[in-house]
């Protein structure tokens, strides 16, 4: 993955961020790794780099709830995609599509899981977010940066993949961050649903998990995150456009 798409005018840019909210993205952070629509949400991220700041001002701006649940989608793909490829850089793509999405999330804290994934990413290289994130920060909106970098603040166990719901699979060409709920001592497991919402169930995994460790919100705990310890869980109806089950053809 590399930064292979040429920059364009603002209106093109424009165009750029409407393809996502197409319907060919519903389901987009389910289907199969690597996919023809993963270009295309790099273009739009791309682009966004390469303008100018009037250009990356107006992309932030265009940004509605269903292209920030693809750009977050994307976010979270290629934190799978850079451990397959070893390379840093579709790191540092996925947090600027994380940045853009802020804010405009149906679930304000789904990036929460984004960001975990990444985080183990950078890991996994032998890195931090901090340094991956420190390549594009100049680029990225000013509550996107701001809520990275709290996010990058908290507790290593709080920003694990086992806090998040999110586990390891698979190696090399076939790794993936995906969900896993963590299960009560002795709670058998329960088989997948395929109507839930991927992230709903990690939302409700990572609630009780959180109680199992008696978290509690600390006052040095970002703002923007914090409140994720205590929600319940998100009713079906509240799913995000990115993450319904309608089918998608590969």
């Amino acid at each position: 993955m590399g930064l292979r798409h040429n920059a364009s005018s603002g209106q093109g840019q424009e165009a750029s961020s409407a393809r996502l909210r197409d319907k060919r993205f519903n389901g987009y952070l389910r289907i199969r790794l690597p996919h023809e629509l993963d270009a295309e949400v790099e273009a739009t991220v791309v682009v966004y780099m390469r303008g100018s700041a009037t250009v990356r001002q107006k992309t932030s701006d265009s940004v509605d709830v269903k292209a920030a649940a693809v750009l977050s989608a994307h976010g979270q793909r290629v934190a799978s995609t850079a451990i397959r490829a070893m390379s840093v850089e579709p790191l540092r793509l996925g947090l600027v599509a994380v940045s853009l999405s802020q804010g405009r999330l149906d679930q304000p804290h789904d990036n929460l899981f984004v960001l975990a994934a990444l985080n183990d990413g950078a890991t996994l290289m032998g890195t931090t977010l901090q340094t991956v994130l420190t390549g594009v920060a100049r680029l990225l909106p000013p509550a996107g940066l701001t809520a990275i970098q709290e996010f990058d603040q908290r507790h290593d166990r709080d920003k694990s993949l086992t806090a998040t719901g999110l586990a390891r699979t698979g190696s090399g060409q076939t790794f993936l961050s995906t969900w896993r709920p963590p299960l009560a001592p002795g709670r058998p497991q329960a088989p997948p649903s395929p109507k839930r919402d991927p992230r709903a169930a990690a939302r409700l995994a990572f609630r009780e998990y959180t109680q199992r460790r008696q978290l509690r919100r600390r006052p040095e705990a970002p703002e923007a995150y914090g409140a994720v310890i205590i929600r319940a869980e998100a009713a079906p109806g509240r799913s995000r456009f990115a993450d319904r089950s309608i089918p998608c053809t590969p």
